[in-house]
């Protein structure tokens, strides 16, 4: 198939359901194929954390850092966007990609290696952290805004990242938001056939989600919790951080991408400090 046909598949399978789902359903049987074939070992983190996020898309670890860890780190973070401001992005939350190129104690965080296993375990192929992200997100009254871009996917196929909670977050501080079941082959053709979701979507808004929601409310989850929550989430499953209604939510996210993927990465992200200027 020449890239202009598949271009022109994947425009009309964006715009009709009949034509995206059997696209959607057989794309995935070929890379579910290839998935299996893998042989990586999946022993390398308890076995009911795997089994959760690959059933749900998220699975929650409470306690995963200590509190004057996460101290440390919330002023790491708070370093980091003062002391490079060339690369802070700042359209919600101000952020930087690949803060541990900068700070020891976030490196610490960076190059965990079982969070390193659990990616490997769950991708079944070689994965790498392409960077970690440090965040703050600050209320600002009169805007409504979250962490990212609003609801969407960060990828069309398996992918796991990271997130650690620096500080306390409850449903006011803006805490990350999941759509569960969403990186599922099954649910997402159902998804589209019940709520009008789309082939290689990745972008959704609020009318969308609530939509889905309506029918299914029990496939939310907002993850609230003390300092040092570890989230452990299928990015491939639609999700957001919630807008901020009080105080601060600082975190860290190690982003688990194979090795090939990571030019693409760094450009999407651009600009990082993985790629300096």
């Amino acid at each position: 198939m020449t890239a202009a046909i598949r271009r022109a598949v994947v425009e009309a399978a964006r715009r009709s359901p009949w034509l995206g789902i059997p696209a959607f359903v057989a794309e995935r049987a070929v890379w579910r194929a290839g998935w299996l074939w893998d042989a990586t070992p999946r022993d390398t983190y308890p076995r009911e954390v795997l089994d959760q996020v690959g059933r749900d898309g998220i699975a929650v670890v409470p306690g995963y850092l200590d509190g004057p860890r996460c101290e440390v780190l919330r002023a790491e973070v708070d370093r980091v966007l003062e002391a490079e401001p060339r690369y802070v992005h700042r359209k919600t939350d101000l952020r930087v990609y690949g803060a541990e190129r900068v700070s020891a104690p976030i490196r610490a965080v960076h190059e965990h290696a079982e969070l390193l296993a659990l990616a490997q375990a769950y991708n079944r192929h070689p994965v790498v952290n392409g960077f970690t992200l440090a965040s703050r997100l600050t209320h600002t009254p009169g805007l409504r805004v979250g962490s990212g871009p609003g609801w969407h996917r960060d990828h069309w196929f398996q992918q796991i990242k990271a997130l650690v909670y620096l500080g306390d977050v409850t449903v006011e501080n803006g805490p990350f938001e999941l759509i569960a079941g969403s990186h599922r082959g099954s649910s997402r053709a159902l998804d589209m056939h019940r709520y009008g979701t789309r082939f290689k979507q990745y972008a959704f808004d609020d009318d969308e989600v609530a939509r889905l929601l309506a029918s299914e409310p029990g496939r939310l989850r907002t993850v609230t919790g003390a300092a040092g929550t570890l989230i452990l989430a299928d990015t491939s499953a639609i999700h957001r951080g919630r807008p901020i209604e009080a105080g601060v939510r600082r975190s860290l996210t190690n982003y688990y991408y194979p090795p090939d993927e990571l030019d693409v990465l760094y450009r999407f992200f651009a600009p990082t400090l993985r790629v300096p200027l």
